[in-house]
């Protein structure tokens, strides 16, 4: 079947595994998860935190793909049928929202100078069927940049073509009810990463994914806290 007909059907669950365990395999080519753990398992992130994280750019080899290939994955990952989930399904969550949070902190400031990020309505971004998406109905809004919800479009997407869209564009995932998150907002990625956990049958390994992600996420928004109070 022709790729422009990937969004046409509803994989197998066999299809559905196997596509999220590619962009998983994919992302460990432009990124490394050791180092993302490293700089996500500190008991305590302090002030430093930002100067460390900037030495620790070589986490994301290539910032554009390791967020293509993690929107492809949770894509795929949300459109597993509770029947059918694997043991390892929150731990493949957990890995990509961990990337994703290590790509928004790597490009952007820890808290875009004290600003929060931009908030949009809901619009239904979050589908019935995540995977029944029609290729080239990618949010878009009339003046530049276009949205692009990431978890959201097949890698056909007339979105991509641009060959820099990762930074001509915004780029948001889909939340499911609460509009979407921009992915400039670390915080807002563990949240969106602890409510899709969440919006599956709860299991050890879940549960302890969703720990780590709240206990980072304190940890970040500390860390945000007093870089603003030393800017002051």
């Amino acid at each position: 079947m022709e790729a422009q007909e990937e969004t046409a059907y509803m994989p197998d669950a066999d299809t559905t595994l196997g596509m999220s365990l590619y962009h998983l395999i994919c992302l460990k080519l432009v990124s490394s998860f050791v180092d993302i753990e490293r700089l996500a398992e500190r008991k305590s992130v302090g002030v430093g935190f930002w100067q460390q994280s900037r030495q620790h750019e070589r986490s994301i080899y290539s910032r554009q793909q390791a967020i293509f290939h993690c929107g492809q994955a949770l894509r795929y990952l949300r459109a597993v049928s509770i029947g059918s989930l694997p043991w390892w399904w929150p731990t493949a969550v957990h890995r990509a929202i961990m990337t994703l949070w290590a790509a928004s902190i790597l490009g952007t400031g820890p808290s875009q100078n004290g600003e929060a990020p931009p908030v949009y309505s809901p619009k239904e971004f979050w589908p019935r069927d995540p995977m029944d998406i029609e290729s080239g109905t990618n949010l878009s809004i009339a003046t530049e940049p276009a949205i692009i919800a990431i978890d959201n479009v097949a890698p056909e997407d007339a979105a991509f073509g641009d060959a820099n869209w990762s930074e001509r564009h915004l780029l948001v995932l889909s939340s499911r009810d609460e509009g979407v998150v921009v992915l400039t907002d670390g915080a807002g990625i563990l949240q969106y990463g602890i409510s899709l956990i969440h919006a599956f049958p709860s299991s050890i390994d879940g549960e302890a994914m969703v720990t780590r992600l709240k206990e980072l996420g304190q940890a970040w928004k500390q860390s945000n806290r007093e870089q603003m109070y030393y800017q002051c």
